[in-house]
């Protein structure tokens, strides 16, 4: 096989790629509600003769290209479904579904997986085995009780300790990783520069578990503090240890990040003493062990506080995504791959990993994977991921759309 033609046939694809990016980037959709996407990459992967699953997860696609010769099966994955946040990008192909966009890249991985379903389709006969292209809904993952009711109507409620129901498990659930031998996936990052590939050997993101604790005391007026049960002063210490808690429980060699993002004493007023105190916020790590240990501690140090002062406390805790640990081996590949395809200049290997959250963890559980980033920024302030202005430019699609193919004919091929 040429590569110098395989590469110059994926940069021709460019236009084409970044057509159907600006048509997904117009028409966002959330999570396990991508149905004009999901028939858009339906009708793309049957016109390429694909072996084609409509309807998993309600709207995953799922594509199979059969080398016809004995082999492995490798999984490629690109998720679909966009944030619920309005487009301030005022571009010609900005959002035209008021309150949502692709801010955070969905859109790019879904063409840039098309795209390689379209170049490997040509060169089946230059691999062994089969290639599972895959998208999947709701990576955002829905915390909407009419989804998450309609996901329990279809039987799926996820892991027992599971709040936040994602696309990745529902799709393990109907099936998706028969027969895979190892998954591989994408994302963009407009930290690094366009055409930079990032991964990490082990760690490539980190847990992430959100919480709403409710301190309930009696109010009465400003004028008369001691006939009352103040919750504030709960609200106050309670947030000063919530960060003091990993420095003190925690090895201070690992990572913990903890976030308040809101709090709020509902329908207060500036003479009053409120009734209640609300503390909303959330904690990631890469350590299982470390995130178990947290996950005890909050609730009895709210209830110890709270108690301190008079209030009742309800600790509401919601369980998101588990850590997504690499597998070493598949990921030194994964970077092998990626500096054939790009140059070793391009490829970071040993990079610290993000402390984002990914349901791509619920495929690392149970067979080899890999997740990378892929460098999109074209300047050093390039808007950030979940940012109303975040887009693509069109030559990144390509680069994509190389680190698949690249993967997946190593891949396949070895020995």
């Amino acid at each position: 096989m040429d590569t110098a033609i395989l590469r110059q046939e994926i940069q021709q694809l460019q236009p084409e790629l970044f057509e159907i990016y600006q048509d997904l980037h117009q028409h966002p959709e959330p999570g396990f509600e991508e149905h004009r996407t999901s028939a858009f990459v339906a009708r793309y992967l049957q016109q390429l003769g694909l072996q084609v699953q409509t309807g998993l997860a309600f709207t995953g696609v799922v594509a199979t290209l059969d080398s016809g010769r004995p082999g492995r099966t490798l999984m490629l994955r690109a998720d679909m479904d966009c944030l619920a946040i309005g487009d301030q990008s005022q571009l010609p192909y900005a959002s035209r579904n008021e309150g949502y966009c692709h801010a955070c890249g969905h859109d790019g991985h879904t063409a840039m997986l098309l795209g390689a379903a379209k170049i490997l389709s040509r060169y089946r006969e230059n691999f062994c085995g089969k290639i599972k292209f895959v998208f999947q809904p709701c990576e955002e993952g829905s915390l909407k009780d009419s989804v998450n009711q309609a996901l329990r109507d279809a039987g799926y409620v996820g892991r027992p300790e599971e709040a936040g129901l994602g696309g990745a498990g529902f799709l393990i659930q109907q099936g998706v990783l028969d027969g895979v031998d190892a998954c591989i996936g994408l994302h963009v990052d407009p930290q690094t520069p366009l055409g930079e590939v990032t991964l990490c050997e082990r760690e490539a993101c980190a847990s992430t578990d959100m919480f709403i604790i409710t301190l309930q005391g009696k109010g009465g007026h400003g004028s008369t503090p001691h006939k009352v049960i103040d919750p504030v002063p709960a609200m106050a210490q309670l947030i000063q240890a919530i960060h003091l808690l990993p420095t003190r429980e925690v090895d201070a060699a690992e990572t913990v990040v903890f976030h308040i993002g809101d709090v709020s004493t509902p329908g207060s007023l500036w003479s009053a003493v409120a009734d209640k105190a609300v503390i909303k916020g959330g904690y990631r790590t890469y350590s299982e062990e470390t995130r178990r240990r947290l996950g005890q501690r909050l609730p009895e140090l709210s209830q110890e506080i709270g108690q301190a002062w008079h209030c009742q406390v309800d600790y509401d805790h919601i369980t998101g995504y588990a850590p997504t640990l690499n597998d070493p081996q598949l990921s030194a590949q994964v970077a092998k791959s990626c500096a054939s395809a790009l140059g070793h200049a391009q490829v970071h290997y040993t990079r610290t990993p993000m402390l984002t959250a990914e349901d791509f963890s619920e495929y690392a559980r149970l067979v080899p994977s890999a997740l990378l980033w892929l460098g999109c920024a074209t300047r050093p302030d390039y808007p950030a991921l979940h940012n109303p202005r975040f887009h693509l430019e069109a030559q990144v699609l390509p680069v994509g759309v190389e680190i698949h193919v690249q993967n997946a004919l190593d891949y396949l091929n070895q020995d």
